[in-house]
């Protein structure tokens, strides 16, 4: 039985002592983090679900789990036995949470939060639909202290010096400087940075405290003479804490980020961004006047130099070579009938992976899926070794490293055995998508969801579609998901701009059967002008095959073909060193060149 119904209840008596009727649980931690340390991971304990995304609200009789598309099928698994309603984010007839809630609470009924995990926004939010009905939120203390047995404290890793380490960043005293002439810019006194991979990116330091991301826990405070950096107090050494202050940072305990700011004038404007601001800083502001605004380090951070971008064209090498390495294996290893398990798999690829120079850890957990399993998008392997990989079918193979030059994230949909005419069809179709995505400039000033209907048009016309986004943006040795750019059907208002990282990664999942996914990274970078202005065009920076054996060369087009060829020749050429014989003739074999098709479409 799920313990999940007993953690229910011990929260529902917690509740009742707060005088709560209903309780609101993000799952994420004070830095809105997408993947958090395990401290905070306050949905999964409650629920079982162990997805990134998800809201989850409990009242005294009832308990629901809002999330994506990408984790239906997954979701629907992890809520058995646990009395936690899935409801379908954006399905027909699905009520959001507020609407939900706002049914449920009695009259004068109170939405406990806990502040210091719920970003500011969505405080503002909730109560913006409860306010009419005269019920409220109330930002309180973390409810999940009283019942969690055992629970992690904060971690505190070694914190380490990208500067000192990755030739190519602008130092840390020039980014401070320029923030600082931002923030007076935009008429605040100071800036309160919360999220980790801002301050990260602003400082150029890493960590260990978040798994798969090179983070660390931290806060900062910045205005025209301070810079103050809040973090673990045995998580910098000596030796990099003088140098961090011969660059401008004060180091102060992570612990004390609150207090500190709270004591500043009343006079001073703080510049806080409602996204990623929790509530306990606006109670800790107070009364003080505050500037809403992103934090200008946000896109700064996602408009890659070109020291960075060199790191990861490196970086993207690496893992292209370990990945040729792992897909001869792989394919000797079926061609052999040796046993092969999901998890095996996952295994043997981290282990190509870590052979590389640089080679920091995977960016996020390997999504190993085998026959139907490929088409639950965000698929959860648990403790479980997975589905034994025999007979024929697609293996859908989502992953990436983390370097010290880069970040990388790439989907192949390999094949095992004899395909089916429809694995065939619906292989093609994505490919003929990802490649449209691929090769079209697009005019200065697009914005992501413009490219994401002509992507998906593809495979409109057949009466198909995919529940994710088409693609999102990558940091530099950062989070694998990084905005604000972003290629969605959400009307983001983000221009796509030169440096800009994307994934370019269309679908199609057919539920207990075979998902398909093919993705590449690609950066934003200036095209041509002609006429009607400038246009940006994409650089592909993901070097690995495809798989040929899917392709139905009947349904591409000769500019397909010539373009799936231009980019297997690159492969060929450029991953090449370090490979034994053995994986070069692998290589060959799959970069051959496809045959010409006379086609006029």
């Amino acid at each position: 039985m799920s313990p999940s119904p007993e953690r229910l209840e011990l929260l529902r008596e917690e509740m009742l002592a707060e005088g709560y009727q209903a309780y609101l649980v993000t799952g994420t931690d004070p830095h809105k983090s997408e993947y958090v340390a395990p401290r905070w991971r306050t949905r999964e304990y409650l629920s079982g679900f162990t997805g990134s995304a998800g809201t989850l609200v409990i009242t005294q009789e009832k308990a629901g789990l809002w999330t994506d598309s990408r984790y239906f099928l997954q979701a629907e698994k992890e809520l058995e036995g646990t009395g936690i309603s899935l409801f379908r984010e954006e399905q027909p007839g699905v009520p959001s949470p507020q609407t939900w809630l706002t049914r449920e609470l009695p009259e004068e009924g109170i939405l406990g939060v806990d502040g210091s995990t719920t970003p500011w926004a969505v405080i503002q939010t909730w109560e913006s639909f409860l306010a009419p009905q005269g019920k409220k939120i109330a930002v309180g203390p973390d409810l999940l202290d009283r019942i969690w047995d055992n629970r992690e404290l904060e971690p505190g890793k070694p914190v380490w010096d990208l500067e000192a380490a990755f030739r190519g960043l602008t130092p840390r005293v020039s980014k401070l400087q320029r923030l600082r002439q931002s923030i007076q810019g935009l008429g605040a006194d100071f800036q309160i940075l919360c999220t980790l991979d801002d301050i990260a990116w602003l400082t150029n330091l890493r960590g260990e405290d978040v798994e798969f991301s090179p983070l660390f826990l931290c806060f900062a405070f910045v205005d025209d003479t301070r810079a103050e950096l809040f973090v673990h107090p045995d998580a910098i050494t000596t030796p990099l804490k003088n140098h961090l202050e011969e660059d401008g940072w004060l180091l102060k305990p992570y612990r004390s980020f609150y207090q500190t700011f709270s004591q500043e004038p009343l006079y001073r404007k703080a510049l806080i961004t409602p996204e990623t601001t929790n509530g306990a800083v606006m109670d800790a502001l107070g009364n003080r006047i505050f500037l809403e605004s992103p934090s200008p380090t946000t896109l700064w951070k996602a408009k890659k130099e070109p020291g960075e971008l060199e790191g990861f064209r490196r970086a993207h090498k690496k893992d292209a070579r370990a990945l040729i390495k792992f897909l001869t294996w792989f394919h000797l290893s079926i061609e052999n009938k040796k046993p092969l398990s999901e998890r095996f798999c996952a295994q043997k690829l981290r282990d190509f992976r870590a052979q590389e120079e640089g080679f920091l850890g995977e960016s996020f957990e390997t999504i190993p899926g085998w026959r139907g399993n490929g088409a639950i998008v965000h698929y959860n392997l648990g403790l479980s070794p997975g589905c034994e990989i025999q007979g024929s079918g697609l293996f859908l193979l989502d992953s990436g490293g983390q370097y010290l030059e880069g970040t990388t994230d790439v989907t192949r949909t390999l094949l095992v055995g004899t395909p089916t005419p429809q694995e065939i069809r619906d292989y093609t179709l994505v490919l003929k998508a990802h490649l449209l995505l691929g090769r079209t400039p697009f005019p200065q000033g697009t914005r992501g969801y413009q490219l994401d209907g002509l992507t998906r048009g593809i495979l409109w016309a057949q009466g198909m579609n995919y529940g994710h986004g088409t693609g999102h943006g990558v940091g530099h040795v950062l989070g694998v998901h990084e905005g604000p750019q972003k290629i969605s059907p959400a009307p983001i208002n983000q221009i796509l701009e030169p440096g800009m990282i994307l994934s370019n990664e269309p679908g199609i999942y057919r539920r207990e059967n075979h998902g398909i996914r093919i993705e590449n990274l690609q950066v934003v970078e200036e095209g041509f002008t002609g006429d009607f202005g400038p246009f940006h065009t994409w650089e592909t920076l993901t070097l690995v095959p495809y798989e040929s054996r899917l392709i139905d060369l009947s349904l591409l087009t000769s500019q397909e073909i010539a373009q799936i060829n231009a980019y297997h020749q690159r492969v060929d050429n450029e991953i090449s060193d370090g490979l034994t014989s053995e994986e070069t003739a692998w290589l060959r074999s799959a970069t051959a060149l496809l045959g010409t098709y006379n086609l006029t479409k």
